[in-house]
């Protein structure tokens, strides 16, 4: 399921194929109120494992300093799919502009002012 809208009590998630229109409604902690339609197409669990594995290699990316390269080096060699699904899993070439790209969302900002703070994760050095 995809998140589609959240308020302030409730999320709203739908199918993640397109032409599916079963939707759930949760609570904010995630317990299930209501779910709306059948799916019309078939479970594809080899789908889900990629886009799982997406997922983590990207927060892995953001949140730590280790090379992509290596990260996608660890995580396909940890991850139990399917001979079908490893064809279909995304090279690290064509996921790397993606993760760049979402590593370079996180970086502050660079300053038009010759006055500004620097945010305290960069103010550390090897030596402390």
């Amino acid at each position: 399921n995809k998140l589609n809208k959240t308020t302030s009590t409730k999320k709203y998630y739908r199918c993640v194929d397109p032409h599916c229109t079963v939707t759930v409604h949760t609570v904010v902690d995630d317990v299930m109120l209501n779910i709306n339609g059948d799916h019309c197409h078939p479970c594809e669990p080899g789908k889900i494992q990629i886009r799982k594995f997406k997922q983590v290699v990207k927060i892995r990316a953001i949140n730590e300093t280790t090379p992509i390269p290596q990260i996608y080096g660890e995580k396909t060699a940890r991850i139990d799919l399917s001979t079908l699904s490893i064809a279909s899993l995304p090279s690290q070439r064509e996921i790397s502009n993606t993760l760049n790209r979402a590593c370079r969302l996180q970086a502050p900002r660079i300053s038009d002012s010759q006055i500004f703070d620097i945010s305290e994760s960069y103010t550390i050095t090897l030596k402390n």
